[in-house]
């Protein structure tokens, strides 16, 4: 794909075809590669080809000291490492909800998934696919499932700033899950109020 949108001929060879291609010239707006990164193998890689590293439940610490410096170990034979968009689970605190239950119903099937759960024990965040409810207890506590005021919310993304995310991505799942759409969509509108007047 880096190939492709470079204007190059990507050539390809299997059992089942033989090819050489490129995509025809046309006029477009600019097309980013981005690839998914949670561990250092798949930072290494995308640090080589990627215009965006995504990141998903992965705390400041762990960006910092761990995947930023395999993306830049990945981009040594070409410069600038991608930048760096981090999914960060959010809620607000409110009458009635426990953010256990909201990561929960936000983040099970990734608490069942060997490699996330790998990634958050690298990361301190004691987590067993076997277990996924304890697992969002631990999201909860280490902080990787961001809940309460907004001001709290807006202080912990801050976080994922000084830690050297370029971009956040608020994820409201666990409320949408639970509550609804308009639930969530409610504590977006709050949250990024909230981050304009911090930024103001």
């Amino acid at each position: 794909m880096r190939a492709f949108l470079d204007g190059g001929t990507v050539e390809h060879a299997c059992e089942a075809c033989v090819a050489a291609t490129a995509l025809p010239p046309m006029h477009h707006p600019p097309v980013e590669v981005g690839l998914g990164v949670i561990r250092p193998g798949m930072a290494r890689a995308a640090g080589a080809v990627a215009d965006v590293a995504i990141t998903w439940m992965t705390p400041p610490h762990y960006v910092r000291d761990t995947l930023l410096p395999a993306l830049a170990a990945g981009a040594a034979g070409r410069g600038t490492p991608p930048r760096v968009a981090t999914v960060v689970h959010v809620a607000l605190a409110g009458p009635g909800r426990d953010p256990r239950r909201l990561a929960h119903s936000a983040a099970a099937d990734h608490l069942r998934a060997p490699h996330y759960t790998d990634m958050l024990r690298r990361a301190g965040v004691p987590a067993d696919p076997a277990d996924p409810r304890a697992g969002a207890a631990a999201l909860v506590e280490a902080g990787v499932y961001v809940y309460g005021t907004p001001e709290e919310v807006v202080e912990r993304l801050r976080g994922y700033r000084e830690a050297g995310v370029d971009e956040i991505i608020l994820n409201l799942a666990g409320v949408a899950g639970t509550e609804g759409f308009r639930a969530a969509l409610a504590d977006a509108e709050c949250l990024l109020h909230a981050m304009a007047d911090a930024d103001g």
